[in-house]
């Protein structure tokens, strides 16, 4: 995708990170769902997203695993991702091989409209760090490359990617792209899902000698059941 391209060619160079060594921590939705609800924990997702909003860069690896894995909860969640009116025109500007100053306030006013719709994307996240960075705003780009930078770590922790035991937990196949480009490899053009309801996305050659990253899309799947289950409800 051009918009996405231009922004990492552009805008900045993340350093490639390692792949996570740690046990994994797959998410428990069911106790997810229940901390998220409890008003005297930490993790009452209204505060902890609110905290998010207004930018507290405080927050921990934690509290990035429920508030991305909290939001599969949220109303405003889609299985089947946002399709932005805004993305003509992103397109539009990012199409563009020379940018003025009013493109790159365009360009970020965009991506921050985007992330209205799903707050948790990590390619956007990034794209507004670039245009922060182009429009010389130190404070934000450095607020908004914690956000992805945490976010893109939250997803890692969930696993190593390596198997479909061990494989990382996405809500949205747009992540598992991001998480590739996180990780320093490059799609290589090939995706299979598995019997047990994981994405195998296949990788150019790489210094791992790595074939493929392996991503958990059980929860993504039964978002996709309850949002047929709501439809076929409101069709009665």
């Amino acid at each position: 995708m051009r918009v996405l391209s231009l922004c990492v060619l552009l805008f900045f160079a993340i350093p490639v990170v390692a792949q996570n060594k740690q046990t994994p921590q797959p998410p428990d939705y069911k106790k997810i769902a229940q901390t998220i609800k409890d008003e005297s924990s930490p993790w009452f997702y209204p505060k902890l997203y609110k905290r998010y909003q207004d930018d507290d860069t405080t927050l921990s690896l934690k509290d990035y695993h429920f508030l991305y894995y909290g939001y599969f909860f949220n109303k405003n969640y889609s299985a089947m991702g946002h399709i932005s009116v805004y993305m003509d025109s992103l397109k539009e500007v990012g199409n563009k091989k020379i940018w003025l100053t009013e493109d790159k306030q365009n360009y970020l006013k965009y991506n921050l409209e985007i992330l209205k719709d799903n707050p948790f994307q990590p390619s956007v996240l990034m794209r507004v760090y670039g245009a922060y960075r182009q429009l010389h705003d130190a404070a934000h780009a450095d607020v908004y490359l914690k956000k992805y930078r945490k976010l893109s770590d939250a997803i890692l922790a969930t696993g190593d990617g390596l198997t479909c035991e061990t494989a990382y937990h996405v809500l949205n196949v747009s992540d598992e792209y991001s998480v590739l480009m996180y990780l320093g490899y490059k799609f290589g053009d090939g995706q299979s899902l598995t019997p047990d309801e994981c994405d195998y996305l296949k990788i150019q050659k790489n210094d791992d000698n790595l074939k493929g990253v392996y991503f958990d899309v059980k929860q993504l799947f039964k978002g996709y059941s309850d949002m047929l289950n709501a439809g076929d409800k409101k069709s009665k």
